[in-house]
């Protein structure tokens, strides 16, 4: 049974709007000033689940992990949400969708700083997302070893507004490594004045995931995030 600590807790068991079981983090600083940012961070397969005695699987990476773990900067701002999706394959983007308009209405966030992180099946969610969504609020996304080609595909330059920091192991035998660097060529062929920047690791396989949330590669994503913002 998930025992929820200090830092993270589950807030919701396929409770509409959302239908899925969701982590929460609140930052110290939430509700004593502006609106905070927010930040929705999609899990790989691996970590699918009931959203119930499930939902410790979403610990196992990224942001949950570095929260759980006692790792997460405290000055950091940002609200975390991190769904656990209960289905086969990757988060729908419906479901995303109605996360983020969800959380609009039931945190303190600022519309203008809403973020989107995810890596392996939860990157690929993400682009579709993007794609399924081009006139979404998100204001940037970390996308790790995804494939956006569909995606790119099926919205082309209507997606491309978008900053994206895109991360892939060049060894990733799991997501072909063109699933980051086609649709990234693309965006940025589409829109050289947005931020569009591709990170390739050498020698690392599909877990490009470490790498980049836990900062080993001194790549400080959290901060860059944070530059970001719609006008």
């Amino acid at each position: 049974m998930f025992r929820a600590s200090t830092r993270l807790r589950l807030v919701s068991r396929f409770q509409s709007p959302i239908h899925q079981g969701l982590l929460e983090y609140l930052p110290p600083s939430y509700g004593e000033g502006e609106p905070a940012p927010l930040l929705v961070f999609l899990h790989g397969r691996g970590e699918n689940g009931d959203g119930a005695h499930d939902l410790p699987r979403v610990l196992r990476h990224g942001p949950p992990r570095l929260i759980e773990e006692d790792r997460w900067h405290p000055a950091l701002p940002f609200v975390v949400l991190a769904p656990q999706h209960p289905g086969p394959l990757c988060h729908e983007p419906e479901r995303v969708d109605a996360l983020i308009e969800h959380a609009i209405e039931a945190y303190e966030v600022d519309p203008a700083r809403i973020y989107l992180a995810g890596l392996s099946c939860g990157a690929i969610a993400a682009w579709n997302y993007l794609a399924d969504f081009p006139a979404n609020l998100i204001a940037a996304a970390v996308l790790v070893c995804g494939d956006g080609r569909a995606a790119w595909e099926v919205a082309g330059e209507d997606m491309a507004h978008i900053p994206i920091w895109a991360f892939h192991g060049e060894h990733d035998d799991i997501v072909p490594l063109e699933g980051t660097l086609a649709p990234m060529a693309a965006m940025k062929r589409a829109r050289p004045d947005i931020d569009h920047r591709v990170t390739l690791y050498p020698g690392v396989g599909h877990d490009s995931w470490t790498h980049t949330f836990d900062g080993f590669a001194g790549h400080d994503v959290y901060g860059w995030l944070l530059e970001q913002k719609r006008h």
